[in-house]
């Protein structure tokens, strides 16, 4: 920034100042400002977990808008946020908040922010869930038919609107069929497919998610960020284990003495084999099912349209 302007920080060292400061307040029972005050006078090293050639890449990519120069029907232009995160550590290497170049300080976050996240959430308290508790397989079939009616109409509706006939778990997942989302959610169970997403893939969901429609197909309370889905994610490809997302490891006071450590914490959130087939499952999905526009050659890609 020229003489005489703030500077204007990246995405990710904003994210860094939130974490460190909410993780002081906690450490020291003061308010998340007064934190952020400290923070700011003291002379703190922060040690990040940011990989900076990572973080540029993005920022590049997302300071261009003709990368996604797309506008809905009310001709609104659209945003979005991103975040990588190294899936064996936790460690999130990059993040960017919005298209376009960033205009100022603690602007408005897409990356943190909560999100609706649409049928992306079907991988995570659907499939998975009822995967591990051996409930289906990616054999299993189901009937692509509505599920019952809900106020005099055929519910669920899929997108696009067909139904067609016995289909198995592998084909719903590739083709984003609403109906064999719900069906194998409802084989695991509503109350034990959110403790899964809540305590072992570390979903901040809201009570009221506890229901059919939020957990098979994503119509969320008040949604999830991009954060909580890469650490989410990230137990596909980690063999079942989830790493707890973090941006810094520590930070040390102008006299080099340790005062916040943020060390790694990970745990088993699924078996091996759930971890594998839905990897793979998803694999079919961003190839050759509704995700097949986002596929590139060169190195194996698995994920699913939200």
């Amino acid at each position: 920034a020229s003489a005489g302007r703030m500077s204007i920080n990246k995405w990710f060292v904003e994210q860094v100042i939130w974490d460190v400061s909410r993780d002081l307040a906690e450490k020291y029972d003061i308010s998340d400002g007064a934190a952020r005050d400290i923070m700011y006078r003291s002379g703190y090293k922060i040690y990040t977990t940011m990989d900076p050639e990572i973080q540029d890449i993005a920022e590049a990519v997302y300071a261009d808008r003709s990368n996604l120069d797309v506008t809905s029907k009310k001709g609104q232009p659209i945003q979005s946020g991103i975040t990588v995160m190294d899936p064996y550590t936790g460690n999130v290497v990059a993040i960017v908040g919005a298209i376009d170049p960033k205009e100022g300080n603690l602007v408005s976050n897409y990356a943190t922010m909560k999100k609706q996240v649409g049928s992306s959430m079907k991988p995570l308290t659907a499939y998975a869930p009822a995967l591990d508790a051996g409930t289906i397989t990616p054999a299993s079939t189901f009937d692509n038919y509505p599920v019952r009616l809900e106020g005099g109409s055929p519910w669920p509706k899929n997108s696009p609107n067909k139904y067609t006939g016995w289909t198995s778990v592998q084909e719903g997942i590739r083709r984003s069929i609403n109906t064999i989302a719900v069906q194998a959610l409802e084989s695991v169970g509503t109350v034990e497919a959110y403790a899964f997403a809540t305590e072992n893939l570390g979903l901040d969901l809201h009570p009221n998610d506890m229901a059919p429609s939020p957990l098979g197909m994503g119509g969320l309370t008040y949604g999830l960020n991009t954060v909580e889905m890469a650490a989410a994610y990230s137990c596909f490809v980690n063999k079942g284990i989830y790493n707890k997302p973090r941006t810094y490891t520590y930070v040390e006071d102008s006299k080099g003495n340790v005062i916040l450590e943020n060390e790694a914490e990970s745990h088993v959130a699924m078996k091996e084999t759930t971890a594998y087939l839905m990897t793979k499952m998803l694999n079919a999905a961003a190839t050759t099912g509704t995700g097949a526009s986002a596929s590139f050659s060169g190195m194996t890609i698995a994920g699913k349209t939200g």
